[in-house]
């Protein structure tokens, strides 16, 4: 698998610095976005409109070898490491994983190995208020995204 790429295209640069994701979309302001929710439903229009925020993948990075595995959807990721920060750019066919995705991206774009290391992503999704919502499927996959990315920011 190739997910990882060694530098950071000035292509993918500009779009990765244009989008919201970890820069006013972050990780704490998405909890206290999701903390100020009164229920499920409220919580899972924050991920849906969440989702839209991802920037397009282009699709020569939809490809197998950055295909996550142990998704129940069909999950696409590429991660980029430029001056020891990582960057990350994914999606996938099912709106809710795009939404999961881009609060995992919210916290981790720019960030660096250790940050991402040490990142207890079921601890986020619990201060977030999904994890209890999310089926056994769901978090398997999310588990095979966070795993993956660990590994591949430790290759570095």
């Amino acid at each position: 698998m190739t997910y990882l790429q060694q530098s950071l295209p000035a292509e993918r640069r500009q779009t990765i610095e244009q989008n919201a994701l970890g820069h006013s979309i972050t990780e704490s302001s998405l909890i206290d976005q999701c903390q100020q929710c009164g229920d499920w439903e409220s919580r899972y229009r924050v991920i849906m409109q969440l989702a839209k925020q991802l920037p397009p993948m282009p699709s020569e990075l939809c490809c197998e070898s950055n295909q996550i595995h142990g998704c129940e959807s069909q999950v696409w990721l590429t991660i980029y490491s430029q001056d020891q920060r990582y960057y990350f750019i994914a999606t996938s066919n099912a709106r809710i994983v795009k939404g999961l995705l881009a609060a995992l991206i919210a916290a981790w774009q720019g960030q660096n190995g250790d940050f991402i290391q040490q990142f207890d992503a079921n601890h986020y999704f619990h201060q977030l208020g999904l994890s209890k919502h999310l089926s056994p499927s769901r978090s398997n996959g999310l588990a095979a995204i966070v795993a993956t990315a660990k590994q591949h920011c430790l290759k570095s």
